[in-house]
C-alpha cells in the first residue's frame, strides 16, 4: 500500500512541477514583453465583449431548425365546428406566408395534450436559402398578422433543437397521432399542404 501511495505522490508531484515550469516560463515571457502582453489582454477583452453580444443567450438558444409550431386557443365552450372555422382562418394566414413550405393543422382534444378548444399547427419552413427571413423573424411576422384574428389566440414557437421534458408544447411533428387528422371536416380535402 505504501508503494502505491508513493507512486501516486510522485506522479502528482511531477504534474505539479510541470505546471509550475510552464507558469514560470509564461511569466518570464510576459515580464520581458509587457507591451505585447497588454495588447493581447486588450484583444482578449474586446473579443470577450464581442462574443457576449454575438452569442445567443438563454437556456437553449433559438436556432433555425426549419420548423415552427403554434397552439391556437378559442374561447371555452366553443363548438367543434366553430373551432374548425376559426382554425381555418389561422391556416389561411399561414398558407399565404411565402416562407412556409407546408403546414398541418388540426383541432380538438387529443390525449390530454391539447384541450377541446385548442388546435396544433405545425409548419415546415422553406430551406433557408429559399427564404428571406429566419425562423424567429417568421414567428414575429406571423404573430403580427395573427393578432388581428377575432376569437382565436395563437401561441407561436420556433421549435428548440433540444426538447426538454415538461415543454408546454409536448406534441412533436414526428408523433404518429398527429398524422391521423389530415382532412377538414367540412369538405374532406387535405388542408395541411400548400395548393
Amino acid at each position: 500500500m505504501g508503494g502505491l501511495r508513493s507512486r501516486i505522490y510522485m506522479a502528482t508531484e511531477k504534474a505539479f512541477d510541470f505546471v509550475l515550469q510552464v507558469y514560470g516560463a509564461c511569466l518570464r515571457w510576459i515580464l520581458l514583453h509587457k507591451a505585447t502582453a497588454m495588447l493581447l489582454t486588450g484583444l482578449i477583452m474586446v473579443l470577450t465583449i464581442y462574443l457576449f453580444i454575438a452569442i445567443p443567450k438563454g437556456f437553449i438558444p433559438s436556432e433555425d431548425t426549419g420548423q415552427l409550431v403554434a397552439i391556437t386557443e378559442a374561447p371555452e365552450g366553443i363548438s367543434f365546428y366553430s373551432l374548425v372555422e376559426h382554425q381555418k382562418r389561422v391556416a389561411a394566414v399561414v398558407a399565404e406566408d411565402p416562407n412556409i413550405e407546408a403546414f398541418m393543422s388540426s383541432t380538438g382534444a387529443r390525449g390530454g395534450v391539447i384541450g377541446g378548444n385548442q388546435g396544433p399547427l405545425f409548419m415546415k419552413l422553406k430551406p433557408r436559402s429559399e427564404r428571406q427571413m429566419s425562423a424567429d423573424e417568421v414567428v414575429h411576422s406571423l404573430r403580427q398578422e395573427l393578432m388581428g384574428l377575432p376569437g382565436m389566440k395563437v401561441y407561436l414557437q420556433n421549435l428548440p433543437t433540444l426538447r426538454i421534458a415538461g415543454d408546454s408544447l409536448r406534441a412533436s411533428t414526428s408523433s404518429p397521432s398527429i398524422v391521423l387528422i389530415q382532412t377538414s371536416f367540412t369538405d374532406g380535402r387535405p388542408f395541411w399542404r400548400r395548393g
